[in-house]
């Protein structure tokens, strides 16, 4: 619920993002921020992958990824998705967002043609989490 889409909000933004930009690849972790942000999905039921938000915004790609915390856990994500902003993002995050479904309907309803996106692209992604 409301609950799993802010923490995933708030990882994307803190953990990975911020970390990201402000250390680069300088870390003691044997992979970079963005590619740890790629590689996580689905971790636990009801779990909002931060990788997903990664995905809304970058060039979009079909491949594996493997679960940074389960390695055998692979599954292939259908990303044919780019150019959403934090900013339209954060914006479908309201007081009636309260699951991942409301988020992919508001991005759907108000940006997915702006970015130059489909709906059914969209909708392939947050299926592929």
């Amino acid at each position: 619920g409301r609950i799993s889409v802010v923490e995933s909000w708030a990882d994307y933004i803190g953990g990975h993002v911020y970390v990201d930009r402000t250390y680069g690849g300088n870390n003691s972790i044997p992979l970079d921020w963005l590619t740890r942000l790629e590689n996580t999905w689905n971790e636990n039921p009801s779990h909002i992958p931060v990788g997903l938000y990664h995905d809304l915004v970058d060039v979009g790609e079909i491949g594996t990824d493997c679960n940074q915390d389960f390695p055998f856990a692979c599954t292939t994500i259908t990303d044919g998705v780019s150019g959403f902003t934090n900013a339209q993002m954060f914006s479908c995050l309201t007081s009636g967002t309260t699951s991942i479904n409301d988020l992919r309907n508001c991005l759907n309803t108000n940006f997915t043609v702006p970015t130059g996106n489909t709906v059914a692209a969209v909708n392939a992604l947050f299926t592929s989490y």
